[in-house]
């Protein structure tokens, strides 16, 4: 018995981030079908709440037809989810549900209160959604899979931020230009976002995303990875972790990290508007390699729940 993580996101989300989980069978997608139409799937999910249901769990990924194995299930929160949390809770009850924000609650279209008939738990990355609406928190995860072969690759600069704009992009280019102006290489690949979250006002040619392999592989080829929160947001991205895993330091105007067991001040620099003079010894310092991550890795990070 075991417990799984099923996410529902389109190519550029997180189900790519998971699937090298998935040879392990500790992560799957929602649906069979990642190019499957919308309109099926929100078709089917009205004609499951008119007692229709078989559209609907038709769809479901080979997760569904192992439900004997599975102990607990982590789901994304995706309103496309709550049919199967309908289900399971009816039909499986020994099955403990869970379900997960990958976001700050804030940019999030699904609301907590929408989660309440269900009996699932909810959990948060972010300590002060935590806090605000009473959930459980725990840190986002990472698959190792995805950091085999890293380590060997030649830098090319000395910070990297790939990422989408969310309102940072002004912060963000202000940042390239004194870091270039100093004689610190970087490589900044900034991707749009929809309204309401991009930055209006400026015309940015955006860079394409980039699939996660290929993020794992230009932070492998860096000194140091950059992370700009988004407003409001009180807890780390997968940033931390991911740099942790490769061995790379961390910038981060995010002062909570202090919180977090991995913190160390010689990986990672705290950026406010008064210590950025700091910057080039904090890149020079040593890497502190002690620090633990394997809590981090998705097979430890699902015993937690």
């Amino acid at each position: 018995m075991k417990n799984i993580i099923v996410s529902y996101e389109n190519n550029n989300g997180i189900v790519p981030y998971f699937a090298a989980a998935q040879q392990r069978k500790l992560s799957a997608a929602l649906f069979s079908d990642k190019k499957l139409a919308h309109w099926r799937i929100t078709l089917a999910i009205k004609l499951y709440e008119k007692g229709i249901s078989w559209p609907y769990l038709s769809l479901l990924g080979d997760w569904f037809q192992e439900l004997r194995e599975i102990k607990g299930i982590v789901f994304t929160a995706n309103r496309e989810t709550k049919p199967v949390l309908d289900y399971l809770a009816r039909k499986w009850p020994e099955i403990s549900l869970h379900l997960y924000y990958l976001n700050n609650i804030e940019n999030e279209i699904t609301s907590v209160n929408e989660w309440q008939k269900y009996p699932c738990q909810i959990w948060t990355f972010d300590r002060k959604d935590s806090i605000q609406f009473g959930l459980r928190v725990i840190a986002q995860p990472i698959c190792k899979e995805n950091f085999k072969k890293m380590h060997a690759l030649k830098i090319r600069q000395d910070i990297i931020f790939i990422g989408e704009d969310k309102k940072r992009l002004i912060d963000l280019l202000k940042l390239k230009k004194e870091w270039q102006a100093i004689g610190i290489t970087t490589c900044f690949e900034i991707t749009g976002t929809y309204p309401p979250n991009r930055t209006e006002g400026i015309n940015y040619h955006y860079a394409q995303p980039v699939p996660y392999q290929k993020v794992i592989e230009k932070y492998s080829q860096s000194n140091c990875i950059l992370e700009i929160v988004q407003k409001g947001q009180e807890s780390s991205t997968m940033r931390p972790i991911e740099a942790g895993f490769l061995k790379k330091k961390l910038i981060t105007n995010n002062l909570s990290i202090k919180k977090e067991p991995y913190y160390n001040s010689n990986n990672i620099f705290i950026l406010n508007e008064n210590n950025h003079d700091q910057i080039k010894d904090f890149l020079e310092n040593k890497f502190d390699d002690s620090i633990d991550f394997e809590n981090y890795e998705i097979e430890n990070w699902l015993k937690n729940f």
